[in-house]
């Protein structure tokens, strides 16, 4: 399982640290530690050191002057803030202290200690049985029962808090000033003196009245025959006599 998985994962880490820091030295900084400040060492020879007061220095860089840093030994604390916010030396530090050969146990952090370090893996965890060996309880536990809260149900799920909530109300706008208000078109007074942006359109100039068409007189008459349609068609094309055709 996930859970027997980290047991022994963690309880295997606890015991290995545990036996590796045996060999270390109680009054002696941690490996990584001293690795940080051997670094440091082989950067001394970019820096001079003048002394300014006891346990005041000046530090300055070889190629320019310009960059310098103070130095008290005695608060523990540099101008690069290294010293003051890690608790472990930095090499403007170790630049000032290298010539005295120092315990670097004395001026670093109890958090770089061996012996700190002996303490945090001093604990241990107990392993684990096989499942079946386990103490089997009394009763089960299972989960809560489930009942209906009184009341209509939420719609909406309960939001966690570090999710962005949207307005309870919805904004609205004006469709006269165009400002985001309480009213409508309706109720507008106007809104505040050139809150409206719109731009208002020019009046068009009145149109000229249009002369009218002069009317198309012709004179010929065209003479065409009448033509019958329906049942005066039909009597036309029986003749005068009243018979019929083919008789």
């Amino acid at each position: 399982m996930l859970v027997e998985m980290f047991h022994m994962m963690v309880m295997k880490l606890i015991y290995d640290r545990k036996m590796t820091s045996k060999e270390w030295s109680d009054f002696d900084l941690t490996p990584r530690a001293k690795k940080m400040i051997d670094q440091r060492e082989k950067q001394v020879n970019r820096y001079h050191v003048n002394g300014a007061d006891e346990g005041l220095f000046c530090v300055t860089s070889v190629l320019s002057i310009e960059n310098r840093w103070t130095v008290d030994v005695n608060a523990r604390t540099c101008d690069c803030c290294v010293w003051d916010l890690t608790g472990l030396l930095c090499v403007h530090a170790v630049a000032v202290l290298l010539p005295s050969r120092p315990s670097w146990t004395m001026f670093s952090s109890p958090y770089y200690h061996a012996s700190t370090y002996k303490k945090a893996y001093a604990g241990k965890i107990v392993p684990l049985p096989e499942q079946i060996l386990w103490d089997q309880p009394a009763f089960e536990v299972g989960p809560p029962g489930r009942h209906r809260l009184p009341g209509r149900p939420k719609g909406v799920r309960r939001l966690e808090s570090d999710e962005i909530r949207r307005a309870s109300k919805r904004q609205r706008i004006c469709g006269r000033c165009k400002l985001p208000s309480d009213h409508n078109a309706r109720g507008c007074q106007g809104g505040p003196i050139g809150g409206n942006t719109k731009k208002r359109r020019d009046p068009r100039p009145p149109r000229e009245p249009k002369s009218p068409r002069p009317r198309r007189v012709t004179n010929t008459v065209y003479n065409r025959p009448k033509v019958s349609r329906g049942p005066r068609r039909r009597k036309a094309a029986m003749g005068t006599s009243g018979e019929s055709p083919g008789c």
